[in-house]
């Protein structure tokens, strides 16, 4: 089925192209602007993605608060609770307005800009929507909010908050040095009023915990264990186990381990998601390099790249070939695993060593967002 799109003949799926990085369309903000109309119309006339997330909660709102005729089409211009004959029903109809006019076009700059914001990028609209590639309309909605995050980075500049969540590597290697008072710091009410006002992080968002010791560092001086393992991985640990919980990345070592896993964990940055969040394409760009150029050995030697963290699972493979387009950048994609589906290959070919009988009893396991994507 196709939806009623303005009136173009336009092959939308030509538009696609526009969407890689080193395309001088991706840039261009009229057309930006051509796509968001095109897309917002898209998902106003589908609405299957309309709980989902804020973003499309706020779209459809305002849509229908600007529907001129959205009263009438909903019969809220009858006077409510009384019984309309059907005579009078009739005579009602004639004066009905249909309008071809969509809504969409009644968005103004600052409703776009609160829908961009609003998208955290969890990507979960692209396997629920029924018009992703290779489909003629070619919706990538994420990418499209990510997009339009990107141009405005490059006209207005990247916020300092933005720059801030960017660091992680920086941040997150100061903060574990101090990490009780870092801690401390980040549960003060008074200190969270000024981290809201100077660098806009909500005072009631929780912020995780640093350890006072990170993964790379606790790796770095673990002893020696022999590697007779047949499966050869490399361990991508994530910032968030590197910096807030190194147990997650102790507990991955071990269960490969005891899996029959030859484990290494090479060299290593931030996967480069949070600069992509904030619109810094370039930073994004520089720590995809350093990651293919230290993780391309543990590839060519055979080594499967496993993450416990979805979000970098899903940069690594998906992100990875267009921030940087060599040979080199998709082969480590390619070599690419989160570490649940690692887990569970291992467990279907019957290497993964089974629990003592009524040890584990029953889990629930959830699926990450990223992880379904």
């Amino acid at each position: 089925m196709k939806l009623p799109i303005a009136n173009d003949a336009r092959d939308w799926s030509d538009d696609r192209h526009a969407m890689a990085y080193d395309n001088p369309q991706f840039w261009d903000g009229a057309h930006l602007q051509s796509e968001l109309h095109r897309v917002f119309e898209i998902c106003n006339g589908c609405r299957l993605c309309f709980n989902l997330c804020p973003s499309f909660d706020v779209l459809f709102r305002r849509i229908d608060a600007l529907d001129p005729h959205r009263e009438e089409a909903e019969g809220k211009h009858i006077e409510s609770g009384r019984i309309v004959e059907e005579h009078e029903a009739g005579e009602l109809l004639k004066h009905v307005k249909v309008s071809t006019e969509n809504p969409v076009g009644l968005l103004q700059d600052a409703d776009k800009e609160r829908v961009v914001e609003l998208c955290y990028e969890c990507k979960l609209c692209f396997p629920k929507c029924p018009y992703v590639p290779p489909h003629e309309f070619a919706v990538d909605f994420p990418k499209l909010m990510l997009r339009a995050k990107m141009i405005g980075a490059r006209e207005d500049g990247i916020a300092f908050r933005e720059r801030f969540l960017g660091a992680t590597d920086l941040v997150g290697s100061v903060m574990t040095k101090v990490a009780p008072l870092a801690n401390a710091a980040a549960h003060n009410s008074f200190n969270r009023m000024l981290m809201e006002k100077t660098i806009g992080i909500a005072r009631e968002r929780q912020l995780p915990n640093y350890a006072d010791e990170s993964f790379l560092t606790w790796w770095s001086r673990r002893a020696p264990v022999p590697q007779n393992g047949s499966q050869p991985v490399a361990l991508f640990a994530t910032c968030f186990v590197n910096y807030n919980d190194p147990a997650i990345g102790k507990d991955a070592v071990s269960m490969l381990e005891r899996a029959g896993c030859n484990v290494d964990c090479p060299e290593q940055v931030c996967c480069g998601m949070p600069k992509l969040d904030g619109g810094d394409l370039e930073g994004a760009r520089k720590l995809a390099r350093q990651n293919v150029e230290t993780l391309l050995p543990a590839v060519r030697e055979g080594r499967k790249i496993v993450s416990p963290g979805p979000s970098c699972t899903l940069v690594l493979r998906t992100e990875y070939p267009e921030l940087v387009p060599t040979p080199e950048a998709r082969e480590v994609a390619a070599a690419v695993m989160d570490l649940s589906d690692f887990l569970l290959h291992q467990a279907r070919s019957k290497r993964l060593p089974k629990p003592p009988e009524g040890t584990l009893g029953k889990v629930a396991f959830h699926v990450a967002c990223h992880n379904r994507v």
